[in-house]
C-alpha cells in the first residue's frame, strides 16, 4: 500500500512539473508551422470595444463560440498576437462561422483599422489578406 501512495505521488509530481513548462499559446503559435495559415475574426463586444481572434486555419468552419473563446480586446492585443506568428505565415481575415448560439454578430472594423492591421502584418512579413466586402470598408 506505501509503494502505491508513493507512486501516486511520484507520478502527480510529475504530471504538476509537466504543465508548468507546457508552452503558451504565443510559444505555440511562434513555434509551429501552420500550413493552412491563420485566421482572424472579429466582433464589436458589449462595451463597443473591437475583439480580435486569432484560430488555426481548417477546412472546417468554427462555431461562433469556439471563435469567441480565444478572443484579445483592442488593436494593441490583435498586434501582439501576430507579433508571435513566424515570418512568411498566411493571415486571412474572414468571418465565415457556424452559428450556434442564434448570434451571429462577427463583423469587420473600419477601412481605416484593416488597413493598419495589414500594414502591420506586412511590416512583418506575414501574408495578409482581408475578405472584406468593398461595402464594409466604408
Amino acid at each position: 500500500m506505501m509503494i502505491r501512495g508513493i507512486s501516486l505521488i511520484l507520478f502527480l509530481s510529475l504530471s504538476l512539473s509537466a504543465a508548468d513548462n507546457e508552452p503558451s499559446a504565443a510559444d505555440a503559435k511562434a513555434d509551429r508551422h501552420n500550413t493552412k495559415g491563420w485566421d482572424i475574426r472579429s466582433w464589436k463586444n458589449d462595451k463597443g470595444e473591437w475583439v480580435f481572434s486569432i484560430l488555426f486555419g481548417t477546412n472546417r468552419l468554427k462555431s461562433v463560440d469556439e471563435i469567441r473563446e480565444s478572443g484579445v480586446v483592442g488593436i494593441d492585443a490583435l498586434k501582439k498576437e501576430l507579433r508571435t506568428l513566424k515570418e512568411g505565415e498566411y493571415v486571412n481575415w474572414t468571418h465565415t462561422a457556424v452559428q450556434i448560439d442564434g448570434k451571429m454578430d462577427l463583423e469587420y472594423p473600419p477601412a481605416d483599422i484593416i488597413d493598419e492591421v495589414r500594414k502591420f502584418a506586412e511590416e512583418r512579413k506575414l501574408k495578409f489578406e482581408a475578405a472584406a466586402r468593398t461595402q464594409d470598408r466604408k
